[in-house]
């Protein structure tokens, strides 16, 4: 089996410190290693965002970055505070999650979550 490593999103090179500074900030991610045209981000965990300077998509929208938050209504009530604009407020999913969605600078969808809990009667 093979270890997933990171994912890379293309930003134009001229963005690429906004993307960085918005995923830093916004989302609490750490700078791992940057060049003038790559940065490297983590979060806790193993999983990791790299920055590229490149083509962007002309979609950006269709990509999706999920993070997982302790408490996804304290998050968006703070972010809501410090001015950013939601595309969806917090709400629960059918399969167990409370969600929250959000744009990066470039347009790719940043959706904050909270598993649900269970119900003891349930469990």
């Amino acid at each position: 089996m093979v270890k997933f490593g990171y994912i890379t999103l293309n930003v134009e090179e001229e963005r690429l410190p906004e993307v960085r500074d918005w995923y830093l900030d916004l989302v609490g991610l750490s700078v791992v290693w940057q060049s003038r045209s790559f940065c490297m981000l983590v979060g806790e965990g193993s999983s990791r965002l790299g920055l590229h300077a490149g083509t962007p998509l002309d979609h950006p929208e269709r990509v999706q970055l999920h993070f997982e938050v302790p408490n996804v209504d304290g998050y968006y009530d703070e972010l809501l505070g410090e001015g950013e604009d939601f595309l969806r407020p917090p709400q629960d999913t059918s399969w167990g999650y409370r969600t929250a969605a959000l744009q990066d600078p470039v347009g790719h969808v940043v959706e904050f979550y909270t598993p649900l809990e269970e119900d003891e009667d349930t469990a």
